[in-house]
């Protein structure tokens, strides 16, 4: 990776290394800004996402179809609404809504297949989520009133065995 540091790494069911962060190219391999993946060599992730030392993927995650989820710090990623959190499936990068108001720092998939986000967010898609909630498909979903407090930020998610989410930060 050269122009910057790897932040996260996620191994794929098929194999694949899923590498993101504020680095400007893979194995200098074109469209590989920001997100990558490895499979004995390097390969864009469509396009890939526009990162400098503020704006960067911070986390990754794979849902139950495959579909790749990439968040992190980045702005105006696939269009104005591409705010900190993004999706690509079927070939494509693609919006979430009208995106986060702030960073998302941890994603996990649920026992239940939807993904649950953590970051310095305040909404998602327009919904009050005060730092952690979950995408259902078509809008977020908060859990709870979120985290307490001002400037609290999550930046780790995991489920145990039991479908017991844990939140860090």
């Amino acid at each position: 990776l050269s122009g910057g540091r790897c932040y996260t790494l996620l191994t794929a069911p098929d194999g694949k290394i899923y590498a993101g962060g504020p680095f400007t190219a893979a194995g200098g391999v074109a469209n590989t800004s920001g997100i990558a993946y490895y499979d004995g060599t390097w390969h864009a992730v469509g396009t890939g996402i526009t990162v400098d030392a503020t704006y960067y993927v911070r986390t990754l995650a794979i849902d139950n179809s495959g579909a790749l989820y990439a968040g992190g710090t980045f702005i105006n990623h696939v269009d104005a609404s591409g705010d900190y959190i993004s999706k690509f499936s079927g070939g494509s990068w693609a919006s979430m809504g009208t995106g986060m108001d702030g960073g998302v720092y941890a994603m996990a998939i649920g026992p239940d297949g939807y993904l649950y986000v953590g970051g310095a967010f305040t909404t998602g898609n327009g919904v009050t989520l005060n730092g952690i909630g979950y995408w259902n498909g078509t809008t977020f979903v908060p859990l709870g009133s979120g985290v307490a407090g001002g400037g609290t930020d999550v930046w780790g998610l995991c489920f145990d065995d039991a479908g017991n989410l844990y939140i860090g930060g």
